[in-house]
């Protein structure tokens, strides 16, 4: 968890700079974003490793749909209901105040590298060099 409030921290204060009005919740869409690319990259990879078959796209989309909203709600709880987000950013202020912003910018970058791999893995096994 003290990587999302990382996370989180540094989102907020990135935002205002990109001209967002609703810095806290958009703060907390880009932590699930990239996260839900890493689970899709996940589940990638371990439908590559295993011979299992993939499910059909109306399961696929609840499923993410569904882990999306559920990290949603349990972020938006944890970090700005109720004005929680005060709070968690005078915290923050002091904890992170000297820690750079390099891991923020590299759990975006990685998600989508992440999410690449397996799609380079699946085309090369399926033209046989795998």
């Amino acid at each position: 968890m003290t990587f999302f409030k990382y996370l989180f921290y540094n989102y907020y204060k990135f935002l205002p700079r990109l001209g967002m009005i609703m810095v806290g919740m958009d703060a907390i869409w880009m932590i699930v974003f990239p996260f839900l690319l890493y689970f899709f990259g996940g589940v990638m990879l371990i439908f590559f490793f295993s011979d299992a078959k993939m499910p059909g796209v109306g399961v696929s989309i609840s499923t993410f749909m569904l882990v999306a909203l559920s990290l949603y709600i349990f972020l938006y709880y944890h970090f700005q209901y109720k004005g929680k987000e005060r709070k968690l950013l005078q915290e923050c202020e002091i904890r992170f105040a000297k820690v750079s912003s390099i891991w923020a910018i590299l759990y975006y970058v990685l998600s989508f590298v992440f999410l690449s791999l397996p799609f380079f893995l699946m085309c090369a096994k399926n033209n046989g060099r795998i």
